[in-house]
């Protein structure tokens, strides 16, 4: 009992020293702010880590948990707390007294300086490091002596998790895996790789941050800069510095390992539970595991709360010895406060103390609050970026063909304003060399032009699309709008699209409008000569050369302005590219298809889908239906051309019975079975005949539109109320099933479709959800009164068929 006394009052002792450290931290680095030594930032977290380690001790020994064993491993004279109590002392020595913080008759300017004077001998030597290395030294020395406490634990949860795997095959486990992670970043991880330029990142593998970092003297770095700095493409290069590193160190009794994610504003979502989805996922499949933890979530079936999965996470981290995860643009994340905290908790909680964090984002308050209290700040604007992007122009300068002739100096007066300005923004600088090549190589010319240099992006961006001639607004105006629409129509487009199919795409929607620009060739090499800094390739696929180019397209401050014409807003977009998409499919139906003689089919592969517009239309207007549903229900435009395209005349589900293409059947199968059709008739195989009435294409418009098709489709009664109960109109809703329905109503129009739905429902079901549509206000039913509804609701209940 005493030997636990003794203990507990030098861990008491510790923190008490540890508080006066972070509070001389805290004063010097509010005092003298920028100006502030890094070292300050680099003990006030490790001290802080310290002092949490210690009271995590001393609550352990309040709960009468301290053994034995790990008395005597703590309390030796040569012991961690001893060597913990040893350098703290000798560190507080090296900070001033408290009287020189505190002076009256000086200014805050000379204190600050005085400090700063006071601080910068001993702050600059090699003690300070020596000390953090013994405190760093120590600290884990406890953390491992009350982790061994709960080793038996892990060799159970081991144990458990073997279990687990031995019972499941490698098909179930990835099941499990497929099921969890939500959003997969590896896309952004392999196109951001690609952009990265030789010696553009090596400034970062040359700091000590870096070093501390990955030797765990350092728990967490935040990389930030403004936008375009190039914080995405550095991360993705430092996640394969770090991949090498684990390999290098890891064994198979001390594994490290690492993970990634990237957020990104595309996915327009709360980043927070998909990052600890994926992490989980990764670190799952290079342990081959699925935890006991992780499997009960899976058989649960439901989504996973945050805390569950930190709980998961928690188990997982057990097999690994250390865990390096990345994740980069935080900022992006809508909203962000969630993430910025699950970030903090696993910096300073101990259930998370082998795992090291590696933070991007822009410089937003919201984010510098958390990150400044837990992390060691990387600034992307700093000397050895300046470097990095001084030999990356210099690059460019050379290897261009359109400075060749430039003379000697005048390149050198180029590299050096360019890369002073850049203030760390790689994108700002690539850009200011693509307008620079425009202009002949003459001295006065070109000192002029880095006189008038922008200062940042959107003025980079604002002078690009002021330069393009009016009668070259509409080409690239739909150019934009066309890549646009596809990043929206889904994130795995993110990669680009297809030159072929884009130029095909804006040519057809240009020449619906009255203005079209019909004696231009628009091709690649004329969207280079406009604005090809704004693209990253003019080659296969082509797309956004960076997000802040969206941004600004999609940004208020463009809407307000003469550029409008070049803003990407949402309703404008999809005017422009449904409207096109389906024009064009009805027109591709109604002349080269229906007319196809019987028995005869047109054979494309899957690279014609994105080669060949027509082929692109028809097989993707079902997905535009289900991705755009909303948009459409809400415009009389696209609401006309979709039930002119569904219309009988048109024949287009017989169209999709003449094309041939193999690879795509099960994409369509599985469409059809998310809208709710059945897979074992296609829509194609539908008696479609010119003499069904326009009310028809609007009936399975609706279908396709209106989720509370699906629930009285599915005869699902508690699915119908529940859409009821939310304000769903009663007369909007139909089912294919409707041989079921009495004749003369809405349900019955449905019934030449009956046999394109499942048909596992319960029809006795089908008398009873269209009462319950009457007492809603359905008008088109003609029920005869019977018994009352809550009787029959009550019967269906005790039936057991309301779970159904």
């Amino acid at each position: 009992m005493a030997e636990a006394l003794g203990v507990v009052a030098s861990a008491i002792a510790v923190i008490q020293i540890s508080k006066e450290v972070i509070s001389a931290c805290k004063f010097y680095i509010e005092a003298l702010r920028s100006d502030a030594p890094t070292s300050l930032r680099t003990i006030l977290i490790e001290v802080s880590s310290l002092k949490s380690v210690l009271e995590n001790l001393e609550f352990i020994s309040k709960c009468e948990t301290f053994t034995a064993t790990l008395q005597n491993r703590l309390a030796a004279s040569d012991g961690p707390i001893e060597g913990c109590r040893a350098a703290m002392t000798a560190l507080e020595k090296l900070f001033p007294k408290r009287s020189l913080q505190s002076g009256q008759n000086t200014s805050k300017r000379q204190k600050v300086q005085t400090t700063f004077a006071t601080l910068a001998w001993p702050l600059k030597q090699g003690q300070v490091q020596d000390l953090l290395q013994q405190i760093s030294r120590h600290k884990e020395g406890i953390q491992l002596a009350l982790t061994t406490e709960v080793t038996k634990d892990i060799k159970d949860i081991k144990a458990a998790s073997e279990e687990i795997r031995s019972i499941l095959t490698e098909g179930q486990r990835h099941r499990v895996y497929n099921w969890l992670a939500s959003t997969d970043p590896s896309p952004i991880h392999n196109r951001s790789r690609k952009l990265y330029e030789d010696g553009t990142g090596s400034w970062i593998l040359r700091s000590q941050h870096w070093t501390d970092w990955l030797a765990s003297r350092t728990r967490c770095l935040w990389v930030h800069g403004i936008p375009g700095s190039g914080k995405t493409i550095l991360a993705s290069w430092l996640i394969t510095n770090i991949q090498a590193h684990c390999n290098k160190l890891s064994t198979s009794d001390s594994p490290y390992v690492s993970a990634y994610y990237y957020c990104y504003f595309g996915h327009h979502q709360d980043e927070t539970a998909p990052f600890l989805q994926w992490v989980i996922t990764q670190l799952s499949r290079v342990g081959s595991v699925v935890s006991t933890f992780m499997h009960d979530l899976f058989k649960r079936g439901t989504e996973p709360s945050v805390s569950e999965l930190l709980g998961a996470l928690e188990q997982l981290l057990q097999l690994f010895s250390r865990v390096y995860i990345v994740i980069d643009a935080v900022d992006e994340s809508d909203p962000r406060d969630e993430l910025l905290e699950v970030i903090q908790t696993l910096v300073t909680d101990q259930r998370f103390c082998n795992v090291q964090i590696l933070v991007t984002s822009r410089e937003y308050i919201d984010i510098e609050r958390v990150m400044e209290n837990v992390s060691v700040s990387v600034p992307m604007a700093n000397e050895l970026v300046e470097r990095d992007i001084r030999l990356h122009i210099r690059s460019i300068l050379r290897s261009n063909p359109k400075f060749r002739c430039w003379p000697n100096d005048v390149l050198i007066e180029v590299e050096d304003a360019v890369s002073k300005k850049a203030n760390g923004m790689f994108r700002w600088a690539v850009c200011q060399l693509h307008e620079l090549q425009r202009l002949k190589g003459k001295r006065d010319i070109v000192r002029l032009a880095l006189q008038q240099l922008p200062k940042d992006l959107d003025e980079t961006y604002d002078r690009i699309f002021r330069r393009i001639p009016p009668e070259d607004w509409q080409f690239v105006s739909h150019a934009f709008q066309w890549l646009w629409f596809y990043v929206e129509l889904h994130p795995s487009y993110l990669h680009g699209t297809p030159s072929k199919l884009l130029f095909d795409a804006i040519e057809s929607s240009t020449s619906r409008l009255n203005n079209h620009n019909s004696h231009v060739l628009y091709n690649a090499e004329r969207l280079r000569e406009l604005c090809g800094c704004l693209f990253s390739s003019l080659k296969d696929p082509i797309s956004f050369a960076h997000y802040t180019v969206k941004e600004y397209l999609e940004s208020r401050r463009i809407r307000q302005g003469s550029l409008l014409v070049f803003s990407t807003e949402r309703t404008k977009v999809l005017s422009t590219c449904l409207g096109t998409l389906l024009h064009q499919a009805q027109t591709f139906a109604s002349h080269d298809l229906k007319d196809l003689e019987t028995g005869h089919r047109l054979l494309f592969d899957e690279g014609d889908l994105w080669r060949n517009l027509n082929f692109h239309a028809v097989f993707h207007t079902m997905d535009l239906l289900r991705e755009w549903g909303k948009e459409i229900s809400e415009s009389d435009e696209l609401y006309g051309r979709v039930k002119a395209l569904l219309h009988p005349s048109t024949q287009y589900f017989g169209c999709l019975g003449k094309l041939s293409f193999n690879e795509g059947r099960g994409y369509w199968l599985e469409l059809l079975d998310e809208t709710g059709l059945s897979d074992d008739i296609c829509p194609w195989t539908i008696e479609w005949n010119e003499h069904l009435t326009d009310s028809v294409a609007s009936l399975f418009l609706s279908l396709l539109l209106i989720t509370g098709d699906i629930a009285v489709a599915a005869r699902n009664f508690q699915g119908t109320r529940l859409l009821l109960d939310f304000m769903a109109d009663p007369n909007y809703i139909g089912d294919p099933l409707g041989s079921a329905w009495r004749t003369n109503n809405l349900m019955a129009e449905f019934d030449r479709f009956r046999e394109n739905l499942s048909s596992d429902a319960f029809e006795t079901l089908t008398e009873y959800i269209e009462e319950l549509l009457v007492a809603y206000g359905g008008r088109d039913f003609q029920w005869e009164p019977g018994e009352p509804l809550m009787r029959k609701l009550g019967e269906l209940s005790e039936g057991g068929l309301l779970s159904a």
